[in-house]
């Protein structure tokens, strides 16, 4: 079954790495912790399926044993239960890129909604011309995947997303390093999707999610930059494009999203800056 990346829905913001939850643990999932993931999907993830991306019952397992095999899932462990999961990965297949970027975020190929540069010092923005992000997409970029995940509902308001996004953002640096310099990136970028319910203003590109999301990117890009010796960006590019949530019949018998008009209707989102190396 072709992967199907879904899109993040979390507010993200402690940026600190200490644990909200006295015991809880944040480690990278393993073969071992596949049934107790299923079971959170299956008793609590799935009724809230019009926030979140729930694959049909039949592959779920299968969709969950993919995303730990490849080492793109993080769970948070508390009691030795768990009690979230987070998909968060450096994309390095170029066809895999472009489908997360054309049909499933549907930022390429299409004009954004809104656009603009916030001002790394204090986050004030300005409205940019929507050929930055033609200019972009036509760049040599290195793009994490900020994706699927979801908290046990007895546990949220604790702060349990964020650091399991900040502890995933810490594992997957090396291999974002790694990437942006064997393809010698001009910048690093991170792209997501969000319901319209969850972005707040449609044109104020730091509401709802984002705020919490370019928090978390502002210091991992600082931790790439050190680590590509690439000179502090002085502004953050962003923008939104009109997408779907992808739903699905939870009885299908095969993996294929419905059509728009039986999805939420949302954004594909980029966040992006540029990593100027600094002369030698």
């Amino acid at each position: 079954m072709k992967t199907i990346n879904v899109l993040i829905y979390s507010t993200i913001i402690i940026l600190s790495y200490s644990f909200p939850i006295v015991g809880m643990e944040c480690k990278r999932a393993t073969h071992e912790d596949v049934k107790s993931i299923v079971d959170l999907m299956n008793t609590h993830a799935c009724k809230e399926s019009d926030k979140i991306v729930i694959v049909p019952e039949r592959f779920r397992a299968g969709y969950v044993q993919s995303a730990v095999d490849a080492g793109r899932l993080f769970v948070a462990v508390y009691d030795q239960k768990i009690i979230g999961y987070k998909k968060l990965f450096c994309v390095t297949d170029a066809e895999e890129l472009n489908d997360i970027l054309s049909s499933e975020l549907r930022c390429s190929g299409t004009q954004p909604v809104v656009c603009g540069a916030a001002s790394r010092a204090d986050m004030t923005m300005q409205d940019v011309s929507s050929d930055a992000i033609t200019q972009l997409l036509s760049s040599p970029v290195t793009y994490i995947y900020n994706g699927a995940d979801f908290t046990h509902p007895d546990h949220r308001g604790k702060g349990v997303n964020s650091q399991l996004t900040a502890y995933a953002l810490n594992t997957v640096s090396q291999a974002v390093i790694e990437h942006f310099k064997d393809h010698q990136s001009t910048h690093l970028a991170m792209a997501y999707g969000l319901t319209q319910s969850n972005a707040g203003q449609e044109r104020d590109l730091l509401d709802g999610r984002t705020h919490g999301i370019i928090k978390q990117f502002i210091p991992h890009v600082q931790t790439i930059a050190n680590g590509v010796n690439a000179v502090s960006p002085t502004s953050i590019l962003l923008s939104r494009h009109h997408a779907f949530k992808p739903s699905f019949d939870p009885k299908a018998t095969e993996c294929k999203p419905l059509a728009d008009d039986q999805a939420i209707p949302g954004y594909g989102c980029l966040i992006a800056c540029t990593l100027q190396q600094k002369l030698q």
